[in-house]
Order: structure tokens, then C-alpha cells, then sequence
């Protein structure tokens, strides 16, 4: 059975100052110079969220979208796919396609690595890799505060957010954009950041996929926990927050919430991250339930900053050299998958 897992501090949606003009000539940049971007976007979800998904991400411009979506509960049948008004027609984002998967009986943290498996195919066929992978979970909306248009430029909240992507403000330190819970009067980051909302940069990829392994019925906040281990090690204080932008997560299911604790975090990331032949034995020493819980204030935040610019300054070097293992464990992922889809396309072509 599909789990979700409940990793929110507060869904309460908190007031937020405007930005003062201190902030135009920074923002005025965000029209200047924003590129379109190749962005895979991937939900996993119930079937019934498809429409919404869809018609969301059909109305963004300025990004070229490959959308993944995975439903858990029922199969997308042909005739729901193509169920598109003319209203949608004409707003469709021309540099958009879309894919439908069923992905049943997986825990959240195995359906991120089946979708995360589509979109590394797609790489293969497109014979080119995608700006960033984004993951998103099917139930949150994102909330753009009052004075977010002078930040990110206009257009609904997931227009916003993805001019913000395509924009050269995003620093280039980041190795993940993600979403708040509280509103950053300006450039913010941390290691310790919610995954409703994950969009991770294509050269820091083959540190945080795939997501760990658990055992069955393991409580799935481990997989966000094992992700701030790897964060905290070698990406620290990378993950970097949209300006005057919020997440709110509008569902709640059942998840185990048991068996989230310090020595079944251990156990997961000593198993899927540790090469004690490389050296490499990452958060060994974290002894404390502090360092895997989410952290998005305070002197777990550098900023908010002003520009971006100032931001990426403050932001720690990259340990690529250290978590060598980890590009390494990506490398085999992607070798394993690659001959599966080599497999597949082999029995096609037999059988035709």
C-alpha cells in the first residue's frame, strides 16, 4: 500500500512583508535574462489528481516541460488522458509533453525512484540531459505572497516559481530549489529542507538519487532523513528557498509513523551510503534527532540575503571529492537501468 509521509512543521499559511524596492534592480534581471530551462517534472499520485496537474503545468510558459505522472491508486485510462477543454487547448505551453505510469503498491520513496527511472530514460532517447529534476508530491499547492510579482514576475504562482528556475538569479551554488513552509523575504538556503517540492539540478543529481532502500513498513520520513545526511555532508546548506513563496500540503493520509529514530536512520544510511573501503562513512557521528529533522530557520538558514549573488557567497564548497561513492552508487544505478530498458527494447523488437 502507497504511504505518504507526513513531513510538514505547519501548514498554517503566515502573513508576509512586501519586498521593498531595495530589491528592483536585482528582480528586473528576472525579465532580462531568463532562458528557457529543460525541466522533467514528476508526481506521483492518485489518478484522480491527473487533470489538475495537467492543466497547471500546460499553462506555464518560458520552460521547456517534460511532465511524469505516476498514479498509485488506479490506471489512467486513454480517454481521462486526452480529456482536455479547448480552454486548455489554447493555453497549452507548446514546449510541453506529458507521460502516464502505474505505479502500484509502492511507498513513496520507491515510487520517486520509478518515476526518477522515466525521466533517466528519457535522457537516454532525448540524447540529452535535463536542467533540473523536479519532484513534487500530489497534494501540495504553492502560495505566492503579496509582492511575489516583483520577485519572480507575473503569471499564476507556478508561473512564478518556474520563471524563478529559468532565471539567473538562482545561485549558482544550488543544488536543490525547494519550497518553504515560511515565507524568505529575500535569498535564503539550507541543508534541511522539506521534499515536498524538490527540484534538483541536473550536476548534483548523481549525489541525491536514488533514494534509499527501506524495508517494508519502514516509516518514509527516513528517505528525507537520509537526504539531509547526504545534504549536510557534501551539499551543505545548498538548498536553496523561491523568494516570497510557500508550500501547503492540502491532504492527509496514513502513513507508519512509528520506527522514525535515530538507530533506524543510522541502519538506512550506513547500508546505503557507507564505503568503509573509500573512507566514506557520512553522519556516523550524528547522534542527535536534531540533525534529520527539518530545518528552515534560524541558524540552520543562511540569509535571506538581498541578492543572490550575496547568497551564493555564503554557501559552503561542494565535498564532491569526498562523496565520491555516491556519483559512484549513481553510476551503477544508471547502468542498471539502462540495461533493463536495453532488455525491454530487445524483447520488443523480438517479438514484433
Amino acid at each position: 500500500v502507497w504511504e505518504q509521509k507526513v513531513l510538514s512543521e505547519s501548514s498554517e499559511i503566515i502573513p508576509q512583508p512586501k519586498p521593498s524596492n531595495k530589491y528592483n534592480a536585482q528582480y528586473d534581471k528576472l525579465h532580462n535574462d531568463k532562458i528557457n530551462k529543460n525541466i522533467v517534472v514528476m508526481v506521483m499520485g492518485e489518478a484522480s489528481a491527473f487533470q489538475d496537474w495537467l492543466h497547471q503545468l500546460r499553462g506555464v510558459n518560458g520552460a521547456n516541460i517534460n511532465f511524469i505522472f505516476g498514479s498509485y491508486d488506479t490506471e489512467i485510462i486513454q480517454s481521462l488522458e486526452n480529456n482536455t477543454s479547448s480552454d486548455d487547448a489554447d493555453a497549452t505551453n507548446q514546449n510541453f509533453d506529458h507521460q502516464i505510469i502505474f505505479i502500484q503498491n509502492t511507498t513513496w520513496s520507491e515510487g520517486r525512484n520509478r518515476l526518477a527511472r522515466e525521466a533517466l530514460q528519457k535522457e537516454n532517447s532525448f540524447r540529452k540531459q535535463f536542467d533540473y529534476w523536479l519532484f513534487l508530491d500530489d497534494d501540495i499547492q504553492p502560495i505566492c505572497h503579496p509582492g511575489s510579482e516583483i520577485v519572480l514576475g507575473v503569471g499564476s504562482c507556478w508561473q512564478q516559481i518556474f520563471n524563478f528556475l529559468s532565471s539567473d538569479m538562482v545561485p549558482e551554488m544550488a543544488s536543490t530549489i525547494v519550497l518553504p513552509f515560511s515565507a524568505k523575504e529575500g535569498f535564503a538556503s539550507t541543508s534541511n529542507a522539506g521534499s515536498s517540492f524538490a527540484a534538483f539540478k541536473r550536476e548534483s543529481l548523481p549525489y541525491l538519487i536514488p533514494y534509499v532502500t527501506l524495508p517494508e513498513g519502514s516509516n518514509q520520513r527516513i528517505s528525507q532523513a537520509a537526504n539531509f545526511c547526504i545534504m549536510g555532508t557534501c551539499l551543505s546548506h545548498s538548498a536553496v528557498f523561491v523568494p516570497y513563496v510557500t508550500v501547503h500540503d492540502s491532504k492527509s493520509r496514513p502513513a507508519v509513523r512509528e520506527g522514525f529514530n535515530i538507530n533506524k536512520i543510522h541502519e538506512t544510511v550506513t547500508q546505503n551510503f557507507h564505503d568503509e573501503s573509500k573512507h566514506f562513512i557520512p553522519c556516523h557521528d550524528w547522534n542527535t534527532m536534531a540533525f534529520y529533522e527539518q530545518r528552515e530557520n534560524g541558524t540552520a538558514m543562511l540569509g535571506p540575503f538581498h541578492t543572490s549573488g550575496a547568497l551564493n557567497l555564503q554557501i559552503p564548497p561542494h565535498k564532491h571529492g569526498l562523496c565520491a561513492p555516491l556519483r559512484q552508487r549513481f553510476m551503477d544505478w544508471e547502468t542498471s537501468v539502462m540495461k533493463e530498458l536495453d532488455s525491454s527494447t530487445a524483447a520488443t523488437t523480438s517479438a514484433s
